[in-house]
Formats: C-alpha cells, sequence, structure tokens
C-alpha cells in the first residue's frame, strides 16, 4: 500500500470510532415520566424530591413532608437536551416493557416517617394511552437485586442528573445522578 493510501485509511478509521455513539431509542413512544421519592431522616422531617418529565422539559421540587403535606424548599424547570431525552425515554420504555412481560416481583413501599424507614419511590410512565405505574420501597431502588429494581434505579438517576442539584442533595438515599453528554 501506498503511504498516502494508508494514511486516509487509518484516518477514516479513527474518525468512525471517534462518532459517539447513537442515542438509545425507546421500544415505546413515552409521553411523560412522574416520579416521587420520600424518606425519613434521623433528626429532621421526612424528605421528598420530585420530578415530572413532559413536553421536553423536566420540572423537578425537594423539600420537607410535613404533617400538612409536601412543602417544596426548591423548584427548577429544565428543558431537556435531545441525548438526555433518548435516554430518558429508552430507559423508561424498557421498564413498560419489563412491566408487560414479566410483572416483576418489587417490594410494598414503606412509611416515609423515621430513620428506619425503607420509604417510597412511585413512578408513573405515560406510553401513548397507557399509564404504568410502580409503587415500591426506596430502599429496593437504591439498592437493587432484581433487573426490575436495576433498570427503576437507572431512569432515576437520569431524571436527577438533569435537574442541577436538588436540595443540595447529590444523593437521595443512596440514589445518585447520572449525567449525559450533549
Amino acid at each position: 500500500m501506498k503511504p498516502l493510501t494508508l494514511t486516509l485509511l487509518t484516518a477514516t478509521l479513527l474518525a468512525c470510532s471517534a462518532q459517539p455513539p447513537a442515542p438509545p431509542q425507546a421500544i415505546h413512544p413515552i409521553n411523560s415520566v412522574d416520579l416521587y421519592m420520600a424518606r425519613g431522616d434521623l433528626l429532621a422531617a421526612p424528605q421528598f424530591e420530585q420530578y415530572k418529565l413532559s413536553n421536553n422539559k423536566l420540572f423537578g421540587e425537594c423539600g420537607k413532608v410535613l404533617k400538612a403535606g409536601p412543602v417544596a424548599v426548591a423548584q427548577d424547570l429544565s428543558p431537556v437536551n435531545p441525548q438526555q431525552l433518548a435516554s430518558i425515554n429508552a430507559a423508561a420504555s424498557e421498564i413498560v416493557e419489563l412491566l408487560k412481560s414479566e410483572k416483576p416481583n418489587l417490594s410494598e413501599p414503606g412509611g416515609i416517617s423515621g430513620f428506619m424507614s425503607s420509604g417510597k419511590l412511585e413512578i408513573t410512565i405515560q406510553s401513548g394511552e397507557t399509564a404504568s405505574k410502580v409503587e415500591t420501597s426506596l430502599n429496593s431502588i437504591a439498592e437493587p437485586s432484581s433487573v426490575a429494581e436495576q433498570r427503576i434505579h437507572e431512569l432515576v438517576e437520569l431524571l436527577r442528573g438533569t435537574v442541577p442539584n436538588q436540595c443540595g442533595n447529590r444523593q437521595f438515599f443512596g440514589i445518585g445522578s447520572k449525567t449525559t453528554e450533549n
């Protein structure tokens, strides 16, 4: 091979390998995702975080749960870029598919009062005319032991990673945040 041909071939191969991976594709079209998490704290009122994805925007709020109900301390409305939206939609679509195909055995939601409570996590994914709802304990998602719990954990981390640090919480009782590249 001539040096110029070899150089062009090498440059072409390197350019192809340097392309970012295509965003994941959703199996089901996702209209909206609603997430609510709450759990008790050792010395303070129970904490909550809530997210709603709709129309390419993610609303997030966090705060304390008082006897009268949740009281938001911080709120944010963030636009969702195409890469984030594709990742969130793909993760939500996987959960819808899991719920349809295998009816996973998830832990019952726990209480939100007291440090020893397992907390609660509620997520509703609207796909077309169908709403898929999960209610489980926050602890089971923070420490997943099944495929369904792992997929829910991943979706929650994606949602948390799209909104800037809610109430300064880098983690919410063991659930971090995952950001996607633009």
